[in-house]
């Protein structure tokens, strides 16, 4: 996103296409990912007891009375292993620097991966992207190379323009891979999280809401009158899982509505707000029993739950501080500071906005 908003203040364009690896975790090649190690100066030690840990393993198949004889297994990380995470992250690396050239990045995280151009033009970053697959150290050599095939028909590619396309306007360029189509979407779900193409975050809000409303609501019929759970239960549960599920990485898409002289709040923070307030509502009239006609501000004194602007505002400062407090050698904790020596003018991104 800081890329994004970077490219949209030198009125530059992004596009970014979303990778997807088949059968990341099975296809893994032991002898590729012990090669990684040694690539990345892991201590020898470490490198024997994985090479043990990965090696040495064996199956069988068997169906209705039959029951093959055992088959070594030569691939493949054990996925469910804490360690396997990790593990992956390595052998996936080689992908992410592929790109040496400044018009292109790439983020990656396990088997999620995506792709960044930026050039003047759509046209350009289509261009960019289909060279990045294709060229002799891209996508599909790594993937030639690491057993690892990307499935086509759900690989996505999503424009990024600060102002929605009018349907007037000329269409978006195609971007072919492989002899396919790849299909252009207005947002696309990464990590949990709903990005569209003008970072609104309508998707996301929306997604948030319903998933929050869905909670509340199988919370509440566990606050029946004879057979309920107890209140103090009630307000456990709504903290511990409902609020945690709806804040989800609640820094990246919500602004708390610090409304400044002369400006207007921002209006999805104001939206956010009232919405996540119609389901506090909702809570702490489970938990206390209140009736339809109880305020608000009452519901959450006696709730002990802190106000919706109050709550978001709370997750947000955290998110700042713990981002602040960092390692020096973090680039999150080098954003912080540049952000608040040296604020960019336009196309905030979201670490300046809650800076400020």
């Amino acid at each position: 996103m800081v890329k994004i908003k970077s490219a949209w203040g030198k009125k530059r364009v992004t596009s970014v296409l979303f990778l997807d690896i088949e059968g990341a975790f099975p296809n893994t090649v032991t002898d590729r990912l012990i090669h990684n190690l040694k690539k990345r100066r892991i201590l020898t030690k470490y490198i024997k007891f994985i090479k043990q840990l990965l090696q040495g393993w064996k199956t069988r198949l068997k169906f209705d009375d039959f029951i093959s004889k055992y088959i070594n297994i030569t691939n493949s990380i054990g996925q469910g292993d804490p360690i396997s995470m990790l593990l992956y992250i390595i052998y996936n690396v080689d992908l992410l620097e592929a790109l040496r050239r400044l018009d292109e990045d790439a983020i990656g995280y396990v088997d999620d991966a995506l792709v960044v151009a930026t050039v003047k033009m759509l046209k350009e970053t289509t261009r960019s992207l289909k060279n990045f697959m294709e060229r002799r150290d891209g996508g599909f050599t790594w993937a030639q190379d690491h057993n690892s095939n990307f499935e086509i028909s759900k690989v996505m590619v999503m424009h990024c323009q600060p102002r929605a396309r009018k349907p007037t306007d000329c269409p978006n360029p195609v971007l072919w891979l492989r002899g396919r189509v790849i299909k252009e979407v207005d947002s696309y779900k990464y990590l949990g999280v709903h990005i569209d193409g003008q970072l609104h975050w309508r998707v996301q809000e929306n997604e948030a809401m319903a998933k929050a409303t869905s909670y509340i609501m199988m919370f509440r019929r566990l606050t029946c009158t004879n057979l309920g759970i107890w209140p103090r239960l009630m307000r456990q549960l709504y903290i511990l899982v409902a609020i945690p599920k709806v804040t989800y990485l609640l820094d990246v898409w919500f602004i708390p509505s610090h409304k400044k002289e002369g400006k207007r709040n921002n209006s999805s923070s104001v939206r956010a707000l009232k919405s996540m307030g119609k389901i506090q509502r909702i809570a702490t009239r489970a938990i206390m029993g209140g009736l339809w006609t109880s305020p608000n501000d009452l519901l959450d004194a006696h709730a002990r739950v802190l106000p919706v602007n109050l709550l978001l505002e709370c997750i947000c400062h955290l998110a700042v501080v713990q981002a602040a407090t960092l390692p020096k050698g973090h680039p999150l904790r080098s954003m912080i500071w540049q952000y608040s020596k040296s604020p960019v003018k336009t196309h905030l991104p979201p670490l300046q906005k809650l800076v400020e």
